[in-house]
């Protein structure tokens, strides 16, 4: 049960950002039946990131024609239907070529790599229980860890995003020093930490350190955090901007409206029709969740006979087929009847 952790930054970055999301992806247990581009490319360039310090660190060095083409085989390989765009104008080569951007910078302003040899560890997993307390356990992953050349251990951490956050965002980022909380007590005899953010969009490294106080304030809101998803009975919505980026937005009323009032009718309406194909595809395959799908397919329901009866339209149109929505009158059935077409033996009731 995701009320009972280990919580994660991003875990609980996602309650305060919504809880309703928080709900439906971490104790629902939704799977999500979309990846967006812009964290596909970020994974990518993860990933080759990786490979190539594990390279360096085997005594392999590695030429920057040869990482750039790791990333296109991971591209390749990993690319699916289920990549979407929110920025319509922007095609998938506009994202690779980006990725290839950053690895490039990376490659550049870093080679030839001198602190690779102090790597201490890559996608290295951190699990610890908050001032020693067993209810507020946490755990994250540090994309690399670093014995700096001065003594300091080095929380280094990747980002593909093409904002430039201000220097008090960073004083305010709370992921990168919940680590640090967390390494303390592993790497106790070491002269301090320090948090190095690579923006790899802009080719800009940015150092801090925190301070006791600092870490102070961070375990009472983080303790506070997870009080609250405990105490959570409503998980209610907060519809905004990031709706259009929410994996679950689909299946959330308030989320639907926010995102149709920046897309057509028929973008979301084949989003609609695809997850609606997607539902009845999961519930036919072994080894499900059965608890999860109904109560996806529940969500979805609702928000298919919501969408109808804003936009009055009973025929949906997108992705595999198409969905015919018919609601009772009052010669018909006192329910909704959904249809799948083509493909679908027969009418589900809504």
């Amino acid at each position: 049960m995701a009320c009972d952790g280990p919580f994660s930054h991003s875990r609980l970055e996602s309650f305060r950002q919504c809880p309703r999301k928080f709900r439906l992806r971490y104790i629902d247990a939704i799977p999500a039946r979309r990846r967006g581009i812009e964290a596909f490319m970020g994974s990518r360039v993860h990933e080759a990131l990786e490979w190539l310090y594990r390279k360096l660190g085997a005594g392999q060095p590695v030429a920057c024609p040869e990482l750039l083409r790791y990333f296109h085989r991971r591209w390749d390989e990993s690319y699916g239907d289920d990549v979407e765009r929110v920025r319509e104008n922007r095609g998938p080569d506009h994202y690779r070529a980006a990725g290839v951007a950053c690895l490039e910078t990376y490659y550049r302003l870093n080679h030839p790599f001198a602190d690779a040899a102090r790597t201490l560890g890559l996608e290295q997993r951190v699990e610890f229980e908050l001032d020693g307390d067993a209810r507020y356990p946490i755990q994250g992953y540090i994309d690399r860890l670093v014995q700096g050349a001065d003594g300091m251990l080095e929380i280094h951490d990747y980002k593909t995003s093409s904002r430039m956050p201000r220097p008090e965002d960073f004083a305010a980022d709370g992921q990168l020093a919940l680590y640090q909380i967390g390494l303390g007590r592993v790497f106790a005899g070491q002269r301090g930490v320090r948090l190095v953010w690579h923006y790899l969009v802009h080719g800009e490294r940015v150092e801090l350190g925190k301070t006791p106080a600092d870490l102070e304030r961070l375990g009472a809101r983080t303790r506070a955090t997870i009080d609250a998803v405990r105490a959570e009975q409503a998980w209610e919505a907060r519809p905004g901007a990031l709706c259009r980026w929410c994996d679950y937005h689909d299946l959330c009323p308030e989320g639907s409206r926010v995102v149709e009032g920046a897309q057509s009718v028929p973008w979301n309406e084949g989003r609609l029709v695809w997850r609606y194909a997607g539902v009845k595809r999961a519930a036919g395959e072994p080894g499900g969740n059965p608890a999860a799908l109904r109560r996806e397919a529940e969500l979805l329901r609702s928000a298919l006979r919501d969408y109808v009866v804003r936009t009055g339209r009973s025929v949906l149109t997108g992705g595999p087929g198409r969905l015919v929505v018919q609601p009772p009158t009052e010669t018909a059935p006192p329910r909704w009847v959904m249809r799948f077409e083509p493909g679908d033996p027969g009418g589900d009731p809504g």
